[in-house]
């Protein structure tokens, strides 16, 4: 009888363990369910960056790396965000290491050239927008911001090269068109 009793302890505490078991893993299942994934967290970023919150949109890339640190565009929205908040220091490392991710896209490459300019490092600046042209050769933004840089550093003749080239990708493009026309003339005064 005793033996009875124990062994019918036992299947019982057995039971029971195997019922907070389950109910455990249960619990664990709805909490990662619960937990936005990599996917829907870059989607929030995008989508607070559109409406100018750049220190959400910052937050959100910040989980979607937290949860995976190999996806180049949630480092390469993190330091659009960045930019954005003139954190330029954090915005070159991120796209830094975007492009250590994926080489191959063009947005990295052109971001961190818009973000080197702005902290007046031309050089690597040019580097990069050259790098972003070399794999996306016909975007019109390259050439305009590569062309801004070139007219700030007085290498008029090949800003006009750039802006020509922008304005032929895009014939309704203002900015390039102004921007040809203004080159042009100071060109021109200089010959004068």
């Amino acid at each position: 009888m005793i033996k009875t009793c124990q062994r019918k302890r036992m299947i019982a505490n057995n039971i029971q363990y195997n019922i907070l078991k389950t109910g455990l893993l249960l619990c664990l299942l709805l909490l990662a369910s619960c937990t936005p994934s990599v996917e829907q967290l870059t989607a929030q970023g995008k989508q607070k960056l559109d409406e100018g919150n750049f220190a959400q949109a910052v937050d959100a890339f910040t989980k979607a790396i937290e949860q995976d640190s190999l996806q180049a565009a949630s480092y390469n929205g993190r330091a659009v965000g960045y930019f954005e908040q003139e954190q330029f220091g954090l915005a070159i490392e991120d796209l830094t290491r975007a492009i250590h991710l994926d080489s191959t896209a063009y947005k990295p490459y052109y971001n961190r050239a818009n973000a080197r300019r702005e902290i007046k490092n031309y050089e690597e600046a040019m580097e990069d927008y050259t790098q972003a042209i070399r794999l996306k050769p016909n975007e019109k933004d390259i050439y305009i911001n590569r062309g801004a840089l070139l007219y700030q550093t007085g290498n008029y003749p090949q800003a006009l090269e750039d802006f020509t080239f922008a304005a032929r990708l895009d014939s309704t493009d203002v900015l390039a068109t102004f921007n040809m026309a203004k080159t042009a003339l100071v060109l021109k005064q200089e010959q004068q």
